[in-house]
């Protein structure tokens, strides 16, 4: 490309990357509560009692949604990355290729969580005023920081 045409759309980028993460996430969470007898049992085999299973499998699902819909990505990413920072300790023993897995979904959480959900997100159409626009109590209508461009707001 001679530079003078750019074909680049992070919004779309992010969208992409998020339905990948949230696919994941959901469908391992779902897989662990469909089946929390033997999920509890080969969690307790590596360490981890009943109630961090469920906590685990809760996280893994509902922080799938979000991912999803783009809401609350700050929280969901922080949670899902522990998750993940949990599986890459209990995993790192059977060699990095074991640990690769979620290694990846991690770091994926934690930089979903720091850039936002993009413009294609449920938040940034959950308000009364235009994107973009400063809301009454000074905040940014779709959630998020005015400044980044990438996110629901454009200052």
């Amino acid at each position: 490309m001679n530079g003078k045409h750019s074909c680049t759309c992070p919004a779309v980028g992010l969208l992409i990357i998020r339905l990948a993460v949230a696919l994941v996430f959901i469908y391992s969470g779902v897989q662990k509560l469909m089946n929390m007898d033997a999920t509890i049992a080969m969690f307790q085999g590596m360490g981890i009692s009943a109630f961090w299973t469920w906590v685990a499998a809760l996280t893994e699902t509902i922080g799938g949604v979000a991912f999803l819909l783009g809401v609350h990505l700050q929280i969901f990413g922080t949670l899902l990355a522990i998750t993940m920072f949990v599986a890459v300790i209990k995993t790192w023993g059977a060699g990095f290729g074991r640990s690769l897995y979620p290694i990846v979904l991690l770091l994926t959480s934690l930089g979903l969580g720091a850039t936002g959900p993009g413009k294609f997100a449920l938040k940034c159409h959950a308000c009364m005023c235009k994107r973009g626009e400063m809301k009454k109590d000074g905040g940014c209508c779709g959630g998020g920081n005015c400044g980044n461009v990438d996110g629901c707001c454009k200052k």
